[in-house]
């Protein structure tokens, strides 16, 4: 959800600040309504998309889903056997 957010932000800024643009006149100059919370969710949204690259890092390096599928240890096994490889045919 990120990437498509962070892929698309141009677009995403673009249509929401037009839609910000006419929700706040539409509201008589005001931000926020009882019943409308267009320009807020919007400004999260076009927020999110912005930091969607630094978030997505972010959460690479914290989360723990590479230790869960066992990534590493898969690419660590495939290079031990490659440099076991290059020094039997040296």
């Amino acid at each position: 959800m990120l990437a498509l957010l962070y892929g698309f932000k141009g677009v995403i800024i673009f249509l929401g600040g037009g839609i910000c643009l006419v929700t706040y006149f539409h509201l008589g100059k005001h931000f926020i309504a009882p019943n409308n919370y267009t320009i807020p969710i919007l400004a999260v949204v076009c927020i999110i998309a912005l930091l969607g690259e630094a978030l997505i890092s972010f959460l690479n390096d914290v989360m723990p889903f590479h230790r869960l599928l066992g990534i590493w240890e898969k690419e660590a096994k495939i290079k031990d056997d490659e440099t076991r490889q290059v020094a039997n045919d040296g």
